[in-house]
């Protein structure tokens, strides 16, 4: 996912991490201690992904240019939510299944 990108206005811009919204934890964002909860369709053409840091949660909209497509990032996202794992680590994992 971090080498996912999107176009705004003439650039090309990183389309990781997406900007999450909640009651904001300082420390949250920084930390990559947050636990991937999971893992939506938002608008047929996003996904919407929410995190879990201490016991707040925070979501944030994925968009990015495809390929790869939606279900395709969508169902791997889903397969590898597991208890305990930070977002962190669950996005680094995405990365060789996606590419290939």
């Amino acid at each position: 996912m971090r080498d996912l990108t999107r176009r705004a206005g003439a650039r090309i811009v990183p389309a990781w991490p997406p900007r999450w919204t909640g009651s904001f934890h300082p420390r949250a964002a920084l930390a990559g201690d947050a636990v991937l909860a999971s893992v939506t369709p938002a608008n047929n053409t996003d996904l919407r992904l929410t995190i879990k840091f201490d016991t707040i949660e925070y979501s944030g909209i994925l968009k990015w240019d495809r390929p790869p497509a939606l279900d395709a990032v969508g169902k791997l996202a889903q397969k590898r939510i597991l208890a305990g794992r930070s977002a962190q680590s669950v996005i680094s994992t995405l990365q060789p299944d996606l590419a290939g």
